[in-house]
């Protein structure tokens, strides 16, 4: 790691509560589980919000990528990148993203 730190690198260690010199994949997916699980938890399946959700995600990408050698903002192969404004799941509003016409009618 002997680039400089991007501000989202920087931002995302906050995020996840760790420091950049001692960053691991071991400690980033550490700490986004910890926060994922915690009490209250942010995973939205456990009850949690679906942006604090995509928050922590962004955050582990982005260090995972970092870490990786792939850059200071680049997510880690595989990684999902989150969309600006997240869909709400539900079946009404994935027809209406995948088939528009399926809701007119």
């Amino acid at each position: 790691m002997e680039a400089k730190p991007s501000r989202e690198v920087l931002k995302s260690c906050r995020i996840l509560g760790l420091e950049l010199e001692k960053l691991s994949k071991k400690s980033i997916v550490r700490a986004w589980k910890d926060q994922m699980c915690a009490t209250p938890p942010v995973h939205p399946d456990l009850g949690g919000e679906e942006e604090a959700a995509v928050i922590l995600n962004n955050a582990k990408d982005v260090l995972l990528g970092w870490i990786d050698g792939g850059g200071p903002d680049t997510p880690s192969p595989g990684a999902n990148s989150p969309s600006p404004s997240p869909v709400p799941l539900g079946n009404e509003a994935t027809a209406s993203v995948f088939d528009p016409d399926e809701q007119a009618g």
